[in-house]
């Protein structure tokens, strides 16, 4: 978790399933820190990026088989300052990869790893842990940090992420065109773009089905799930459009960055996958019920290519400051 993000205050007291959207939280602050007019805004050319092989349903594979898909390349690799130089001259794929690398070290590469180190022991120290708490927080703050080691004393760009994102997608990137669908502007409707979100969600890449949970999402407070209408929390489907997400492959081990994150700044730690995190902090049992339900049924739509399933079918005409979609829950 980086340091711009912490400074916020955001998550000392924020409710449990909203930290799960840690992610997306980080990528709002590295557009934040790009100030109004200084970047020439770059409409998304959306249907172009979707057409071509790249984008073909994943002939509704079962989630074990499109996690080996797309583990076939470690975006570890990417987080490689001088790899980050070239990265202009490479494919779609890779240039998605290693914005995402630069966006994760953003905080590291203007604070520096030690300035970073000496303000997590100072907030440590204010939280008083026991020895082994404060043992486990410590080695969980080193594994957060060590893939950006490299980029100590560089100064990443928010400009070069976007630059990069942007090229990827107009390249046809599934996860790219994914991301910078958090671009778009909040009171723009999102019913336009459930075309590209379908394909996307068809692709079975799992960083495109996390983003697209996030933009489904994004700027909701409640959205109408069922036939009889029945309200569920933004930050609820977000949580299970994460756990599918897992479910298709995204790394949610417990080694991973987001539980590191959680373990190194919040002392929530020993969870072995984030679905255990979700189980072990969740304010209720009401509520992690309510998740398991959410993220079983986004699971199926996304083997079955069932959209209407997942509230992206327009049942109703738009009706401005209203959710406009709704899922039929069958069961």
């Amino acid at each position: 978790m980086n340091r711009s993000f912490m400074e916020t205050g955001l998550v000392a007291r924020a409710p449990l399933l909203l930290q799960v959207a840690v992610a997306l939280i980080l990528f709002q602050t590295l557009l934040w820190l790009v100030r109004p007019g200084s970047i020439a805004p770059t409409p998304l050319r959306i249907a172009p990026e979707i057409s071509g092989a790249r984008l073909q349903p994943s002939n509704r594979l079962p989630p074990t088989a499109n996690r080996a898909r797309w583990n076939l390349r470690n975006p570890a690799f990417y987080y490689d300052p001088a790899l980050a130089g070239v990265a202009d001259g490479l494919d779609a794929e890779s240039r998605y990869f290693i914005a995402m690398a630069l966006e994760d070290c953003y905080a590291l590469s203007h604070s520096g790893i030690e300035n970073l180190r000496d303000d997590f022991s100072r907030r440590l120290g204010s939280a008083l842990p026991g020895r082994r708490d404060r043992q486990l927080r410590e080695t969980a703050f080193e594994a957060s940090i060590r893939q950006c080691a490299p980029f100590d004393g560089s100064s990443i760009s928010p400009q070069r992420v976007l630059a990069l994102l942007r090229g990827a997608a107009h390249d046809g990137d599934p996860r790219a065109i994914a991301r910078t669908l958090l671009f778009r502007d909040l009171a723009e409707s999102k019913v336009g773009s459930f075309d590209v979100v379908t394909r996307l969600l068809a692709s079975g890449d799992p960083h495109a089905i996390r983003d697209v949970g996030f933009f489904l999402a994004r700027g909701e407070s409640l959205l109408q799930l069922g036939d009889g209408n029945v309200p569920v929390r933004a930050t609820t489907l977000v949580a299970a459009w994460e756990l599918a997400a897992c479910d298709f492959g995204l790394d949610c081990g417990g080694d991973s960055k987001m539980l590191s994150n959680l373990c190194a700044y919040q002392g929530q730690c020993g969870a072995i996958s984030l679905e255990d995190w979700i189980a072990r902090y969740t304010d209720s049992s009401e509520e992690l019920a309510e998740i398991r339900r959410l993220t079983s049924l986004i699971r199926r739509g996304l083997i079955m290519h069932d959209w209407e399933l997942l509230g992206l079918v327009v049942l109703q005409p738009p009706v401005v400051g209203q959710s406009v979609t709704r899922a039929l829950i069958d069961g």
